[in-house]
Parts: structure tokens; sequence; C-alpha cells
């Protein structure tokens, strides 16, 4: 190093970039996530004002929901990895496949991102929910009517469980194999292809599964807890509305 320059290491400015990266797509994927609930919330207290019926239509976040994670996962997973969940890395790191002042790093920067957008979300929505001074406080997690925090913790355990799991199965085969698997089953002197792939073909489509699996499940626990998935999603509008 020259005297008076200042450098750092190639593995240092890819751990940077990558938690950059981890930063900016938590928040953008945690914006696009929120401001559609938000943007119900309005229009429903705006219909209920005008004596109109409400918008109960779970086809709304399943659709949002699924195209904001295909498109920010897309964007950011080859440089990062596109975690953007804290449970996520955590996996990684208990699986080792990632060291852990990474994954930490990863961690701050997914719930940072998550606090960025929540607090652009309340700028944003700061004159349109009339009924509330902190629209930050309408996003945070809550319980669901005469659920307790065991059948919560459940919900929360049996899908973040799941969407690890696909996700370690779609994405995290090496994808320098070029052994191709298949399933296979036999109806007497027949044997039929059930289904034929290799590890690069299957995690080029992992951001599509992923996209799918996070739209379905975002309304499967919704009416328990609020089907969240995510430490950062929760993190973010606790730390910005003070609950």
């Amino acid at each position: 190093m020259r005297s008076g320059q200042w450098q750092i290491s190639p593995e240092t400015a890819l751990v940077l970039k990558s938690c950059l990266a981890e930063f900016l797509g938590t928040g953008m994927l945690m914006y696009s996530l929120m401001a559609p609930a938000l943007n119900i919330i309005t229009m429903n207290y705006q219909l209920e004002s005008a004596h109109k019926d409400a918008i109960h239509n779970p086809a709304v976040s399943i659709v949002s929901v699924f195209f904001a994670v295909l498109g920010i996962v897309y964007a950011f997973a080859d440089v990062s990895g596109a975690h953007f969940n804290c449970a996520f890395t955590f996996a990684n790191i208990v699986a080792r496949k990632m060291p852990l002042y990474k994954g930490l790093l990863y961690m701050i920067s997914q719930c940072l991102g998550s606090v960025a957008a929540t607090i652009l979300l309340t700028f944003t929505f700061q004159n349109l929910y009339q009924h509330s001074s902190n629209p930050a406080s309408m996003l945070v997690v809550k319980l669901g009517k005469d659920v307790n925090i065991g059948q919560a913790f459940l919900v929360e355990v049996i899908l973040s469980f799941t969407l690890i799991f696909v996700v370690f199965a779609s994405s995290l085969d090496n994808p320098e194999s070029s052994s191709t698997s298949q399933s296979k089953y036999s109806h007497g002197a027949d044997n039929y292809v059930v289904y034929e792939v290799n590890a690069q073909v299957k995690s080029g489509f992992a951001p599509i599964s992923l996209a799918c699996l996070v739209g379905a499940m975002s309304v499967v626990g919704g009416s328990v807890s609020s089907s969240v998935f995510n430490p950062a999603r929760a993190f973010g509008p606790a730390l910005v509305a003070n609950q």
C-alpha cells in the first residue's frame, strides 16, 4: 500500500458490496411489500367514509408480493445471494454456508434496510392516512384475534422452515455440477421419468419458485401471526413506531 492511500482487500470490498446489496434489496422489498398494505388500509378507510364496501381480496396481496419478490431477487441474486431475510441468513450460518461475521453483517444490513423502508413509507403516507399520526404503527406485526403467542410462534416456525427448505433445495445445489437427477417410478415393464433437471437449470428457476411460495404464504398465516416469516419485516416498523 502506498503512503497516504487507504486500500481495502478484495475480500473486504466484496463483503461490503454484498452488505450494501442486502440493505438496498431488503429496503426495496420491504417498501414494495408494505406499501400495498397501507394502500388497502387507506382505500378501505375512504370507502368506509363514503359508506361503500371495503376491499377484502387476498389476490391483491398475493400478486403484489409475487412480482416484488421475483423482480428484486433476480436483481440482487448474483451480488449477495438475495437473502433479504434474517431467518434465511441465520440458516446459512448454521449450515456453514457462510461465515458468522458475514452473516451478522447481512442481518444488520437487512434490519437497517427495513427501518429505512418504514421511514420512507411513513413520509409517503403521512398525509394520506388521516386517523393515525404514524403510519408505521399500522405496519407493526400484531397477533390475530383470540390468538396466543404460542400459536403465532408455531405458524412462523412452519412458514420459515418451509421457506428455507425450498430455497436450500432449489438454489443451493452446486451450480457447477453437470449431473442430471431423475425421479422414476415403475409400472410393469415400463419406467417413466417424472422429473429431470440439473443444478444449473434448477437454480435458474429458484427466484420464480421463491416468489410463488412467498406470495402463497403471505396469506396462509395472516389471521394468526400476520405471516411475517422475516425478522427484518417485524423489526423495522416496530422500531420506527416505537412499539
